[in-house]
């Protein structure tokens, strides 16, 4: 005899939200939530949101009278350093192979159907090598919450997050990687990640990076720390991997003096 947990879940009433501000939500549950979902409609950005928090642990009964519904609320995020989303102007993909050959093989590919673009990339390409972008979730994003990815290719087009410093001096590159697991955005070739090749582009050098995906956990990742003469950074991912996909969602500089 099988056993099925089953999750309920405890919805809100609407709650509207005015421009550049913030509100405070209070919902009552028989348990503390595991996880929260933010369910936007009528919005650009009309994908779910999973909003992460720390566990909740039980508490003792407060006197205080609970708060169900929305208040406004003065909180305002921390900053996070330089984030560049792949979303954002500082982001682009450069394809540097030579490829007539390979551009008559995917315009063959292509026969018959209209392709459908988001911001310049192909929604969902299961094209080898080329960049493609999807919505997800759990991806990082002002607004919408969107990916750019790969399935592997040759290395020959790269994923470029440009970003101007405020100052020189100490920086941590940080990496964002979503929660991947039950969405083939895809198909079926879309699968973990592997060894991300990068390389980080400033004071006219060039550091390469081999960083290990498959320890990369939900969320902010650290990647290094370096020392910048100047304030033109970039970091180039590339499409080549030992893994099954190549993601460039959100990268991150934080500033350490």
């Amino acid at each position: 005899m099988s056993h099925h947990q089953f999750f309920r879940q405890v919805p809100s009433d609407p709650i509207r939200i005015p421009g550049n501000a913030a509100v405070e939500v209070g919902i009552v549950t028989p348990r503390p939530p595991d996880r929260l979902w933010l369910e936007p409609y009528l919005a650009l950005n009309r994908l779910p949101v999973r909003i992460e928090f720390d566990r909740i642990e039980p508490s003792e009964d407060s006197p205080r009278e609970p708060l169900v519904g929305s208040q406004p609320s003065a909180w305002t995020p921390a900053s996070e350093g330089i984030v560049i989303d792949d979303l954002d102007a500082g982001f682009s993909v450069e394809d540097r192979a030579d490829d007539t050959g390979r551009r008559i093989g995917a315009a063959l590919i292509g026969l018959g159907r209209q392709r459908e673009y988001d911001q310049g990339l192909p929604m969902a390409t299961q094209r080898a090598g080329e960049w493609g972008r999807a919505a997800i979730a759990t991806g990082w994003g002002k607004y919408r919450h969107t990916v750019a990815g790969s399935i592997p290719g040759d290395g020959s087009a790269v994923a470029i997050f440009a970003a101007e410093l405020p100052e020189p001096g100490r920086w941590r590159l940080d990496y964002h990687v979503p929660d991947r697991h039950g969405l083939a955005l895809w198909g079926p070739s879309y699968g973990a990640l592997g060894t991300l090749a990068m390389t980080v582009v400033a004071d006219d050098l060039e550091v390469e990076i081999a960083y290990d995906g498959t320890s990369a956990e939900v969320g902010w990742n650290k990647i290094d720390e370096f020392e910048f003469v100047s304030t033109n950074v970039r970091l180039e991912v590339s499409n080549r991997t030992d893994g099954e996909m190549v993601i460039a969602d959100a990268i991150r500089w934080v500033p350490l003096d």
